[in-house]
């Protein structure tokens, strides 16, 4: 069976400001109309009965692709403020730059926020780097290198051992080690741009056929903290990574989102969502709070 890693997917609290602010700042463009899901597929796949929500899909000129939900029903939760680095799950989306300051303003313009406080220079290699947040308080780490070009890099997570969340990425996906930075004695920028004390980390890049990196992140100090289960996906800023598996593709219709007309129901059909026993989550065992991923679905 082979899978395919499809997109980072994003629940978000209001979806009109979400799309400005990947738009503007980050520069990923709707790349249809946002539609409406809801029906008894979603309802198992979310374990959320009665679960309503809007789907807006974005693409970056990389051919980067970012889903963004905004829950209708159950209405979203959270606190839309940045989490700490050292807590199990998502820690950040990260760019190469060509300007951080250049960037950093179109973020703040876009209705993100800077925290000009967390920028540091890696005296080993020149490397800039400095966070920002999207407006549910995901953070968006820039990184200005020498030699880099400006792109889209990866998506980090905390988790317990990186060794073991490797296995599970390699059996899901085909993610293979990459570089790997053992950060043990840089206090003067890890503590910086963690806004944490006494950082040590072990840093391992993981990436597939494609280019699809995901930084994992294994924090020897201070300890990493948090729930080790998987959180609700109407939870602000809780994303999910969607993967697919080879064969012909479902069906599926959808009609656009349009504000005030929300009483008619799309019509969703999928052969595949719709049996409990194939659309099942697998659950990163590294801890991922906030970060479901392999919902098992052909293409559509």
């Amino acid at each position: 069976m082979s899978v395919d890693f499809l997109y980072r997917a994003l629940s978000v609290g209001d979806l009109e400001a979400s799309v400005t602010f990947y738009r503007d700042g980050l520069g990923f463009d709707p790349i249809d109309a946002a539609s409406v899901e809801e029906g008894a597929w979603l309802e198992t796949a979310t374990a959320l009965p009665g679960a309503r929500r809007v789907r807006q899909r974005l693409r970056n000129r990389e051919g980067i692709a970012l889903e963004l939900y905004a829950f209708e029903h159950p209405s979203p939760v959270g606190s839309r403020e940045r989490r700490k680095n050292n807590m199990f799950g998502l820690t950040h989306l990260a760019f190469y730059v060509d300007s951080v300051d250049e960037w950093a303003a179109r973020i703040s313009a876009a209705g993100g926020k800077v925290f000009p406080h967390t920028r540091a220079t890696f005296r080993d290699n020149g490397t800039t780097m400095m966070y920002c947040t999207d407006p549910d308080g995901i953070r968006v780490e820039l990184m200005q290198a020498p030699g880099e070009r400006q792109r889209f890099s990866h998506s980090g997570v905390c988790m317990a051992d990186v060794e073991r969340s490797l296995a599970f990425y390699q059996g899901l996906a085909g993610f293979a080690r990459s570089d790997n930075y053992e950060l043990y004695d840089h206090g003067y920028f890890m503590n910086v741009v963690n806004e944490l004390d006494d950082v040590k980390l072990r840093a391992q890049m993981i990436r597939n056929t494609r280019g699809d990196t995901i930084e994992l992140l294994e924090m020897k100090s201070p300890a990493a903290f948090g729930s080790r289960e998987p959180v609700r996906v109407q939870l602000s800023g809780v994303p999910d990574r969607r993967y697919r598996h080879g064969g012909r593709a479902g069906a599926r219709a959808r009609r656009p989102f349009l504000r005030g007309n929300t009483d008619r129901k799309p019509a969703l059909r999928d052969p595949v969502l719709r049996r409990p026993d194939r659309c099942a989550p697998g659950v990163d065992p590294a801890a991922m709070t906030g970060f479901t991923v392999g919902r098992w679905s052909r293409a559509w």
